[in-house]
């Protein structure tokens, strides 16, 4: 969480202070997208463990997904978890 955390401050050009997490928990992905596929992309078609963090920054919320092999990122087309996830 510290990773999406700092990004987004980056990004934002804000004080990582600032920064309010809404939501982190492990979730379970549909597939290698990790919940945020690019167009023309191929993935993995097995279900992937992960993460989901939500922050909020000012009246702007930022999805940040990620998995146990990739660091989070933010998702700006993101997908939901499989249902059922932790």
């Amino acid at each position: 969480m510290p990773a999406a955390i700092a990004d987004l401050a980056e990004r934002l050009n804000v004080d990582a202070t600032t920064i309010e997490v809404l939501d982190a928990r492990e979730v379970t992905w549909r597939d290698g997208s990790v919940g945020c596929p690019s167009r023309g992309l191929a993935y993995t078609q097995a279900e992937v463990p992960g993460y989901l963090v939500v922050l909020r920054a000012g009246d702007t919320s930022y999805r940040y997904h990620a998995a146990d092999a990739r660091a989070p990122f933010l998702c700006e087309t993101p997908q939901t978890p499989l249902e059922g996830s932790a």
